[in-house]
């Protein structure tokens, strides 16, 4: 085989493989870009699911998921769970602290317990009754700190209105 063909042949080769490449990757980034969030493979889930299953509103830390529930009557609870929102015991936290911070107001700190069932955390507290409060939730797990500010208006539950 003369130079020039051996050039050629490996040229080809180059060619091919890079061609291939090319096809695979953008098969995989069109494969990626089609999962759908309602898909069951834990993957999807672990970033997409964020429906309530408390009928609270679910935030995230990293891979945990948390999902806090309060109503207009002043009950709180906030219930773990992992990336692919597997229940977690309410233990998976040393504690857990909710502060509602109104407007022009003092600050209340709702004492939160784990349940006696170990399956999410409770408290009582005044009921919101402006959806421009601010609503602190913060836990420690792992002996690390995290808190995060939600205005009260992302409950539905406390913008609804009360039944008598």
């Amino acid at each position: 085989m003369s130079k020039v063909s051996r050039v050629v042949l490996v040229s080809a080769v180059a060619l091919a493989a890079a061609g291939l490449r090319t096809f695979i990757l953008r098969q995989t980034v069109a494969t990626a870009q089609n999962v759908s969030p309602a898909s069951d493979s834990a993957w999807a889930l672990a970033h997409y699911d964020h429906r309530p299953r408390q009928g609270g509103l679910v935030l995230m830390n990293g891979d945990t998921h948390f999902e806090v529930v309060l109503d207009n009557y002043g009950s709180y609870s906030v219930y773990f769970s992992s990336g692919v929102r597997t229940p977690l015991p309410a233990r998976i936290a040393s504690e857990v602290r909710i502060a509602v911070i109104p407007y022009g107001r003092s600050r209340e700190t709702i004492a939160m317990e784990a349940d006696p069932t170990n399956s999410h955390w409770v408290g009582r507290g005044m009921p919101i009754d402006d959806p421009n409060t601010i609503v602190r939730v913060g836990y420690t797990a792992e002996a690390t700190p995290y808190w995060i500010d939600v205005p009260a208006s992302a409950w539905v539950s406390v913008t609804a209105p009360r039944s008598q």
